[in-house]
């Protein structure tokens, strides 16, 4: 199958299902806390984050570059890397976006992993969902062995999809690239380098890096036609995504029929709208056409998504998680 539509239309999905929550890594306590990558989650009590998973080969002082899967299908991006789990590899969506990784249901099977349930719901834009979890005891990224995490299991909906020749496995969350202190997605090059050194040169802004129980948000100020609205930092999101309130607030004028499409098996709709005068800080971004949410809001804790269409004009992106800094370019 040609799998760069389907990814494309899966990662739209993944800009409003619940992608992934927090849970314990005790085994007596599993339990999914607290809203993540975009959406809405109700849960019966507080739970620990999962370990670091990066956090050996940044202790290590290592910096891991892997090549990338880089898709364009009428500009929605969506940046994939490789990783093994269970000596299987599988392609993982860079996603600053998802609070908490997550490992997608289908993968968890072809790497011969029990996924057991927790309590607790996930509420999407269109339906609620109760997840499970899966302890990840051998997975790498290069030749890097990860220690052993807990992450939440759930179908994506990617089906038979592949990037790179590789199933894909999951979405590597904000909670992952925090362990690894510097980020850089070199979209031009192709190329993804967890524990980079600091950027050299290009445009920098501040970021606001939360870390809570229920996973990691990376958020940024930004400035439409003069109305400051907070963005989530999401390199998940093959197209940046608002909320219909917030939309129509700043006049954002349609642009094109709305679409349909299955999120994770929940229904959702977006509506193309036209993003203009916008600034990231003091940098100024390009015009584009962005999704709008008609049921309920994209993220929490902001009022849209900044994702891969816009980050990726600038050709390379530093997300320093240590100095609470974004590089644009560089």
């Amino acid at each position: 199958m040609n799998a760069r539509p389907s990814l494309v239309r899966v990662a739209a999905a993944i800009v409003v299902i619940a992608s992934a929550a927090a849970c314990s890594s005790s085994g007596d306590s599993d339990e999914v806390t607290a809203p993540t990558d975009n959406a809405t989650a109700s849960t019966s009590a507080p739970a620990s984050p999962p370990s670091a998973p990066a956090s050996s080969s940044q202790s290590a002082g290592q910096s891991v570059t892997l090549k990338a899967t880089v898709t364009n299908t009428d500009g929605s991006i969506l940046v994939l890397v490789p990783l093994t789990v269970g000596g299987k590899k599988f392609a993982w969506v860079v996603d600053s976006g998802a609070s908490s990784s997550i490992l997608d249901a289908k993968a968890a099977k072809l790497a011969g992993l029990d996924s057991q349930p927790v309590k607790g719901t996930v509420t999407t834009l269109g339906c609620t969902v109760k997840p499970t979890v899966a302890e990840v005891t051998d997975w790498a990224v290069g030749n890097t062995k990860l220690p052993t995490t807990k992450l939440i299991t759930q179908d994506l909906g990617f089906k038979n999809a592949k990037a790179g020749g590789l199933p894909i496995g999951g979405l590597l969350g904000a909670d992952f690239q925090l362990g690894t202190k510097v980020v850089r997605i070199d979209y031009a090059g192709e190329k993804v380098v967890f524990g980079a050194p600091p950027a050299a040169g290009g445009k920098t802004v501040d970021l606001t890096v939360n870390k809570a129980k229920a996973g990691v948000t990376v958020t940024a100020p930004v400035t439409v036609g003069g109305t400051k609205i907070i963005m989530q930092l999401d390199t998940g999101a093959p197209r940046s995504t608002m909320g219909k309130a917030t939309a129509n607030r700043l006049g954002l004028p349609t642009a094109g029929k709305p679409s349909k499409f299955n999120a994770a098996g929940c229904p959702a709709t977006v509506q193309p709208v036209k993003l203009t005068k916008a600034k990231l800080g003091d940098i100024a971004l390009p015009d584009a056409a962005i999704n709008r949410t008609d049921k309920g809001a994209p993220t929490t804790g902001a009022a849209a998504l900044l994702g891969s269409d816009i980050l990726s004009t600038f050709k390379t992106i530093t997300i320093d998680y240590t100095q609470s800094k974004l590089t644009l370019g560089g």
